[in-house]
């Protein structure tokens, strides 16, 4: 069972876990609940993951800030997410080297993901992405891989059914 964390305010800065300059922090079968961000990983933050675990019912679910990075979101639930298009998407990868790998990502009001510009070396594998109004991936950075993801029910855009756009990545 996890243990829930309600932050029960999703002002502007608010957070259920801020990580800031941590190294090595490992989050494991958690429930974070109802901030603006559920997970922020930033400053010289490295190596940190989030797994087994239930983010929901915040504007952005999680993001990790471009000067963290090596960090990891695994076989966790994002879900129920507010986050608008373009600027709250459920998951923000702007840090180099993050590996996003079997997660469940669906039923949010926005985007699931993006990839910034400023990232480099993401790795999406084995997400099941559906059942969110925006894209399912938005993947701007650099030598993105990005594969085996079950990507379904998602809006129609431009991009097809599956609501992907790519950009310099690998697929």
């Amino acid at each position: 069972h996890a243990a829930v964390f309600n932050r029960g305010n999703i002002t502007n800065g608010s957070y259920v876990f801020h990580l800031k300059d941590a190294t090595n922090v490992t989050l494991d079968s958690l429930e974070l609940v109802g901030a603006n961000e559920g997970l922020r990983i930033e400053g010289a933050s490295h190596d940190a993951t989030l797994s087994n675990s239930i983010v929901r019912n915040h504007l952005i679910g999680a993001r990790i800030t471009s000067t963290a990075s090596r960090a990891a979101f695994l076989d966790s639930d994002f879900l129920a997410n507010t986050g608008n298009f373009g600027t709250q998407e459920v998951m923000i990868v702007e840090g180099d080297d993050a590996r996003i790998e079997g997660n469940r990502i669906h039923d949010n009001e926005g985007t699931a993901m993006r990839i910034d510009l400023s990232a480099a070396n993401t790795i999406v594998r084995g997400n099941d992405i559906f059942n969110n109004p925006g894209l399912a991936i938005q993947a701007d950075g650099s030598n993105d891989l990005i594969e085996q993801n079950t990507i379904h029910g998602n809006a129609t855009s431009q991009f097809g059914p599956s609501a992907l756009q790519v950009r310099q990545a690998i697929l």
